[in-house]
């Protein structure tokens, strides 16, 4: 089964890039996230 989101640091970790910079390209909307509760999870294409 496939992760359909992930958590900032594994996409910092992922794409190769600091967490400030990965919040940098959501603000932007490079990348689309989802809140739950305080989470904030990066969506992923399977």
């Amino acid at each position: 089964m496939e992760l359909l989101t992930i958590s900032i640091a594994e996409a910092a970790k992922s794409l190769g890039v600091s967490r400030s910079k990965t919040y940098l390209m959501l603000n932007a909307g490079d990348l689309h996230a989802i809140k739950i509760g305080r989470r904030t999870l990066i969506t992923v294409e399977c």
